[in-house]
């Protein structure tokens, strides 16, 4: 909510009462020489108008209406305007198309008329325009041989210095050059002059482009750096437009920035009759002369009870009469179409009297609008950041190009939020170089471990003890660990430097995942269909699955995952795969200007947790058949207890990873950490939990232990069934596709 200010409070304690009158040529205060110096308060009835004196500066101006306007008063109706708050305003304004005539909407020239319109809707009627122009000494000039005045920023210091060096010598007050450098909106329009003059862009552009951090505005803003202590006084850092005209007015600078309403301030003063006053200088070269677009327009308060009288008001004076009357009084621009800027009212050229026509033909394109309705409602703010910022480079406090840097950070979180900042204003929350190697090392080392085993078990794949196991299946196991780890590197990667990382971990860490618990889900499911007879303690028949039988159901379990995933690349269609995502600073220490984020994959989420789900259903599943097929006996060797804790494992470490996973999203060296260690472990735990204690039996065990263990455990299936049922064992197995003989085994099941 908007605010009085102490000084504003005070402005308007001592400011002059309100004075009523019947009718504008009675009000002897509302058309001061200070345009917008009034609020025209009109009685809900229409019959009494009120003029309420305004402080005198524009923002303090600007402060007092907006507190009107909030706090919806039904009689300050007629309000003055900047041209730059008709944004900030318009949702407290009347559409003055319901008041005024489409001939008067008409009649202001067509910059004008945008100017006055919001989203569609006429808020303002233009009044008078204002532009800003180079005052300069024309005895001076001359009196150091100067033919006229500059056409260049480069021409206009050198003169300034010139100029200077002379008159100081019996005016040690006398300066080159000054303007209004404080820190107000004056100075926001001094820099988008420089800036435009210099081919830099107009700050914010008209498509809402921050574009003040560049070449030519470093070059521009430096420029205006430079000209403090050298051509300008150091006091210029706390001069406004009254306090620098001043400064002129008394013989104390060669040049002044100014707008055309100094002209009235000028007359009766020592330099009356030695003023002239140009254009902008340029940059020279291809570079244009421009003025910062100023002026005021009247807005109605849609909260006011007497519209159509306000209307009435505003038509009067936005009137041609009207607005010759303030040229001629008060040099006020005219902005209707025949006498724009004061076409064909000026008198008769004259050496001793300085006149707005004395500039000459002003380009079409002299004109730069500032920033305030592509920044509505947040032009004051961002004006502000503007004025403040420059002022602090004024003074020295703060480099051209830090502060270039700063504003381009301000203005574009203002506009358009964080997710839009340049990387200059960001702090990148990015994965430590101690996590990457972590993840490098311990991937590799499991690598190393998953590599030597499927050495191992393609080595020793006849051997009874690995034969009795599926050599095909456990190899397929350790090719999924392998994808599955290789995902870790992946994962590793910069999403914004290869732009594929994203899916390629997603890819991998699906397929290998699933291939690698599939052929584990598969060996469970299978040793439960031989044995659930057993279970049951029923006479048993010839149980036939064979290496095919398990290797499709493995083949159907990973197209159902690549199907999945194809789906999760459709769903998301052509949206980036990876964002920044900006976090909150967790220490209060940090600047408040410290915008952190994370490059972050965003693959779509639907997707995400249908992978997941998809995944989870088969650690669930597979769990279920770990633990009902925990104690059935094996042939050859038991490994049954072996997948079951597997099984266990797996479950655990992905019900343990997934939280953490989501809750560590802030921190990309945790998440990077958590999610390698877990497909390490989920990997080293499978292969050695599944296959550790084969290689031991292998390389331990001479070949009569291995018979021996053989006759051992045909032994043990047969007394397994319930009440040690003589129909068990009989049980007869044939997982190679060869059916076997009731009370006799084969070596070479594979289970």
């Amino acid at each position: 909510m908007t605010t009085i200010r102490p000084a504003l409070f005070v402005s308007l304690l001592f400011a002059p009462l309100a004075s009523a009158f019947q009718n504008l040529s009675q009000c002897a205060i509302c058309d001061g020489s200070n345009a917008g110096n009034v609020v025209i308060q009109i009685s809900p009835d229409g019959s009494v108008l009120t003029a309420l004196p305004t402080p005198a500066t524009s923002d303090e101006q600007f402060v007092m209406i907006m507190n009107l306007l909030k706090t919806q008063s039904p009689t300050a109706a007629v309000l003055y305007m900047d041209v730059i708050w008709a944004g900030d305003m318009a949702g407290y304004l009347s559409d003055l198309g319901t008041l005024l005539t489409p001939q008067q909407l008409d009649a202001p020239i067509p910059f004008e008329q945008d100017y006055a319109t919001v989203k569609g809707v006429r808020v303002g009627a233009p009044y008078f325009i204002d532009t800003g122009f180079l005052y300069y000494r024309k005895d001076l000039l001359a009196k150091y041989g100067y033919s006229g005045p500059p056409t260049t920023w480069d021409e206009m210091e050198a003169m300034a210095a010139t100029i200077q060096a002379g008159e100081q010598a019996h005016n040690p007050n006398f300066w080159g050059y000054v303007w209004p450098g404080a820190a107000t909106e004056g100075l926001s329009c001094i820099l988008l002059e420089v800036f435009a003059t210099h081919g830099a862009g107009t700050i914010v552009e008209e498509d809402g482009t921050v574009s003040l951090n560049n070449p030519l505005g470093l070059a521009a803003l430096t420029r205006m750096v430079n000209w403090i202590g050298t051509i300008s006084p150091p006091s210029v850092t706390s001069m406004n437009n009254p306090t620098s005209l001043a400064a002129f007015t008394a013989g104390n600078a060669a040049f002044h920035r100014d707008w055309p309403g100094a002209l009235s301030t000028i007359k009766g003063t020592f330099v009356e009759h030695v003023t002239g006053i140009t254009l902008v200088p340029s940059n020279g070269g291809s570079t244009r002369h421009h003025g910062t677009l100023g002026g005021w327009m009247i807005g109605v308060n849609k909260h006011a009870v007497a519209q159509a009288r306000a209307g009435q008001l505003v038509a009067e004076l936005i009137s041609d009469a009207h607005q010759i009357a303030q040229f001629y009084s008060h040099t006020k621009m005219p902005v209707s179409k025949g006498i724009y800027m004061g076409q064909g009212l000026c008198a008769p050229s004259n050496p001793n009297v300085t006149q707005i026509c004395d500039v000459g033909t002003v380009p079409s394109d002299y004109l730069v609008a500032r920033w305030s309705k592509v920044a509505s409602p947040n032009y004051q703010a961002t004006s502000a950041m503007v004025y403040s910022a420059v002022n602090k480079a004024l003074l020295g406090a703060v480099s051209p190009r830090a502060t270039l840097a700063l504003l381009e950070c301000q203005i574009t979180l203002r506009l358009h939020g964080e997710g839009a900042l340049p990387m200059q204003c960001l702090t990148e929350i990015a994965v430590s170089t101690w996590a990457l190697t972590t993840n490098l090392v311990l991937t590799a080392i499991a690598l190393v471990v998953v590599t030597a085993a499927a050495v191992g078990i393609a080595v020793h794949r006849n051997h009874p003890v690995m034969k009795a196991a599926a050599p095909l299946f456990c190899l397929t196991i350790c090719i999924g660990g392998i994808v599955l780890l290789v995902s870790n590197i992946a994962a590793g990667l910069h999403p914004a430097r290869y732009p594929g990382a994203c899916w390629a971990t997603a890819w991998l860490t699906c397929i290998g995942f699933m291939v690698m618990m599939g052929a584990l889900f598969v060996k469970h499911w299978r040793v439960g269909q031989i044995f659930q007879q057993v279970k049951s303690g029923r006479a048993m028949g010839v149980v036939k699955i064979t290496n095919g039988d398990v290797a499709k159901r493995v083949a159907l379990l990973v197209a159902l995952d690549v199907v999945v995933i194809g789906i999760w690349m459709g769903a998301q269609g052509s949206s980036p795969s990876y964002a920044r995502v900006m976090q909150a600073s967790t220490c209060p220490c940090q600047n408040a200007d410290l915008h952190q984020f994370v490059t972050a994959c965003t693959l779509n989420a639907g997707g995400l947790w249908t992978v997941v789900v998809l995944h989870g259903i088969v650690v669930v599943w597979g769990t279920v058949m770990a633990i009902h097929t925990r104690s059935i006996p094996m042939l050859l060797f038991n490994e049954s207890k072996f997948m079951g804790l597997t099984t266990y494992n797996i479950a655990l470490i992905m019900v343990l990873t997934v939280p953490v996973m989501v809750i560590a999203e802030a921190n990309p060296s945790m998440q990077l950490m958590v999610r390698s260690v877990a497909c390490v472990l989920v990997v080293t735990l499978t292969i050695v939990v599944l296959f550790g204690y084969k290689f031991y039996l292998i390389f331990s065990m001479t070949p009569d232990q291995i018979t021996s263990l053989t006759k051992r455990t045909v032994m043990d299936a047969g007394t397994a069934g319930k009440g040690d049922d003589p129909d068990v064992a009989g049980v007869s197995v044939a997982a190679s596709g060869r059916p076997t003989a009731a009370g006799t085994t084969r070596p070479n099941n594979h289970l």
